[in-house]
């Protein structure tokens, strides 16, 4: 059965995500922050030292909450109900005048306002236009579709879960959107999003998978009580030679009944390859498999997805490489070309540190304009890379959300590259986050500014500097 909506302008791309990824490690469904009207950025994709941070920045109340995607469950209220237009151009959405809930793009103060927002990653980091958002699965009782629609009506497709899956789309970089969501029946779905972007050096940097959880319906008819089953992924090493045997196993609870996962192996090329079904899974490393992500799933009798683990990700490296003084051996013969001995990176003297004066960086200016400067000084050509972060206990009292196991919370980030030797005035900006929570705060925590020297000789070093905690109102 398919339905759909005529929602309004505003152009961009979305993503749905499916019941995978750390499906059973979030809130039971009951037991969820619900979200049913106001605006909300269901993601909210920040970019924190070469990786990227998903979660849901809820602005419906007085002031914005930042909340773990595991614990929300997103709602369409009853009220989202309409009748699929009696126009070709949605048919995909199912027959005209049967029923579609649609969350629209145009905010209906009545209903939930979904969107997502990049604006907080950093241009220093990833310099692209765009980034790409996977949709991997959709779990639920019907199809669901996200999708714009353009000044006179028509909608630009960006997810269709009644196409095959996994699907891509490229949406805007550094921007705030808002797209169509449909769901052609009431009910619980499940949607697994991932996202991929290249950093500034040319490598492509992908997220874990993260789960969204909506209701569609009276919320009268969620389920009180489903049981959740967690599962997991053991056995992995820290790294794996070329040609060493991988063996990881699926860990959940035997109680439930259930008996094989099912094993995927995602690689940064895009490449998806089906490892198989059962409680534990081996293959052969190869080189090709670096950074290469491995996931599990659990379904029950009928196939519905039951559990997901969090990935993991595979370290790959090649044979050891001769100790230093060994010689290379010999071409093998006429013509044949010698294997290359990796390069080392030779010691730095003290002298070459990066160093960071923090004097002329201001609180008040950060918190106000969102950005100020700090001076960081190279020996040589090449690039610094500043970083400002508070404890982990300062970013809990701010109300700012931090990762389990992080000791620092990153507020705010610059980067600046230089031609040749000297001091450099680095431009640092607060994320969006730390500046709305900053901004409600008499006392801003004492700050450590971290500044990384990337010289044109691959050379890297680090300097530090520190603002205390000081009172701004």
């Amino acid at each position: 059965m398919r339905r759909t909506l005529l929602a309004v302008c505003v152009p961009l791309a979305a993503a749905v995500i499916a019941p995978m990824a750390a499906a059973a490690q979030g809130l039971p469904n009951h037991e969820r922050h619900v979200m049913s009207v106001g605006h909300a950025d269901v993601l909210n994709i920040t970019s924190h030292v070469d990786h990227f941070h998903v979660e849901v920045e809820d602005d419906s109340g007085d002031a914005p909450v930042t909340r773990k995607l595991t614990d929300v469950l997103l709602h369409a209220k009853p009220e989202s109900r309409i009748d699929v237009p009696d126009l070709p151009a949605y048919g995909f959405l199912g027959q005209p005048g049967e029923p579609v809930w649609i969350l629209p793009e145009i905010q209906n103060d009545e209903l939930l306002w979904p969107g997502w927002n990049t604006e907080d990653v950093l241009a220093s980091e990833f310099p692209d236009a765009h980034l790409k958002l996977r949709l991997l699965s959709v779990i639920g009782p019907a199809q669901v579709s996200v999708f714009t629609s353009d000044p006179v009506g028509n909608p630009q497709m960006i997810f269709d879960s009644a196409n095959a899956l996994p699907q891509t789309a490229e949406i805007l970089n550094r921007t705030h959107t808002h797209v169509n969501w449909a769901f052609e029946a009431e009910g619980l779905y499940s949607m697994m999003v991932q996202v991929e972007g290249r950093l500034a050096d040319g490598r492509t940097i992908t997220s874990r998978a993260h789960e969204m959880r909506w209701f569609v319906g009276d919320l009268a008819a969620l389920p009180q009580g489903a049981p959740t089953t967690s599962l997991s992924i053991g056995g992995l090493a820290d790294q794996y030679a070329v040609g060493d045997t991988v063996t990881l196993s699926a860990d959940y609870p035997r109680e439930t009944g259930l008996t094989d996962a099912r094993w995927t192996r995602t690689c940064a090329d895009g490449t998806n390859a089906a490892l198989g079904t059962g409680a534990t899974v081996t293959f052969i490393a190869a080189v090709e498999h670096d950074a290469c992500r491995v996931s599990a799933t659990l379904s029950a009798a009928d196939g519905t997805v039951v559990a997901v683990a969090p990935d993991v990700t595979l370290r790959v490296v090649a044979a050891p490489a001769p100790a230093q003084g060994t010689p290379s051996p010999p071409p093998a013969g006429p013509g044949a070309v010698a294997p290359s001995v990796p390069t080392t990176v030779r010691p730095v003297p003290p002298r070459e540190l990066a160093l960071v004066r923090s004097g002329d960086l201001r609180v008040s200016s950060l918190i106000e304009r969102g950005r100020d400067a700090v001076l960081c000084r190279l020996a040589a050509a090449g690039r610094c890379t500043v970083r400002l972060t508070v404890s982990a206990a300062a970013a809990r009292k701010l109300g700012l959300r931090i990762e389990s196991g992080a000791t620092r919370y990153v507020v705010a980030t610059g980067e600046r590259r230089a031609s040749r030797a000297g001091a450099v005035k680095v431009t640092v900006r607060l994320t969006r986050s730390a500046r709305r929570a900053l901004r409600r705060t008499a006392r801003v925590p004492a700050i450590r500014i971290d500044a990384t020297a990337t010289l044109a000789d691959g050379t890297r070093r680090t300097g530090r500097a520190s603002l205390p905690a000081s009172r701004v109102r």
